[in-house]
């Protein structure tokens, strides 16, 4: 397996392959990228959400190491807001909604291809992009540091906990450390040979590598970790 540099971090993949405009089309307006995006907003309004109710979505079971589909309920909308990790503000223009996200992002992946060129990464089973945008407003709080930035009463504030209620991931979190504005969003897009669409996310934010997972090369891994490990999220 390859090692790629991405920004400022390694990705491993097989290969590489240019995005092309055609791939912009995969970015698709649908429930399962709105939900996922909405998990990194703390409300919204409620017009939005009630859109969003009854509508089936896909997210990938860890467990399972698959894809799974389900209808999105009342519940999921609070429990969308309850996932730990960066948000969005409100109220940033082109960035008001998940909706909103997708067609922004659907934009500037296309004035990218044109100005720097991007490449996928190539992994077994999909092909994996991921970039960072700056916009002209603070977008969200910085909300992962290092751990070696934090005070030593800061450190003992730390504990490790589930990223939702509906996922196995565990990573560490602090609290009492305030979160630095930021005016960049990561962008992270999976596409699985004949799908209609590609999954996407996006969060307030710096690039970083995945999580470690046993599914990856020991070289990834051992990397994911050494990363995730230096790093803790905030509260």
């Amino acid at each position: 397996m390859k090692k790629f540099v991405v920004e400022h971090i390694d990705l491993f993949g097989e290969r590489s392959r240019p995005v092309t405009d055609a791939d912009c089309d995969l970015l698709a307006v649908n429930a399962t990228n709105e939900y996922h995006i909405l998990r990194h907003y703390s409300d919204m309004a409620e017009e939005y959400t009630n859109s969003l109710i009854g509508r089936e979505y896909e997210y990938y079971d860890h467990a399972t190491r698959t894809l799974v589909s389900s209808i999105i309920s009342m519940d999921d909308i609070p429990l969308a807001f309850q996932t730990k990790g960066s948000k969005f503000y409100g109220g940033i223009k082109g960035l008001e909604n998940p909706r909103e996200i997708i067609t922004y992002v659907k934009n500037e992946l296309r004035d990218r291809i044109v100005r720097d060129g991007l490449f996928w990464i190539c992994k077994p089973t999909h092909d994996f992009l991921i970039f960072s945008i700056t916009h002209s407003e603070h977008v969200g709080g910085k909300d992962f540091v290092t751990v070696a930035s934090l005070t030593q009463d800061q450190k003992r504030n730390i504990k490790t906990v589930p990223r939702s209620v509906r996922e196995e991931i565990m990573f560490r979190t602090v609290s009492g450390v305030p979160k630095m504005p930021t005016n960049r969003f990561v962008v992270e897009i999976n596409y699985f040979p004949g799908k209609e669409f590609a999954y996407m996310t996006a969060y307030p934010g710096e690039v970083g590598p995945p999580f470690p997972d046993i599914g990856q090369s020991e070289e990834e891994y051992e990397y994911n970790k050494r990363y995730t490990d230096a790093h803790v999220f905030l509260e």
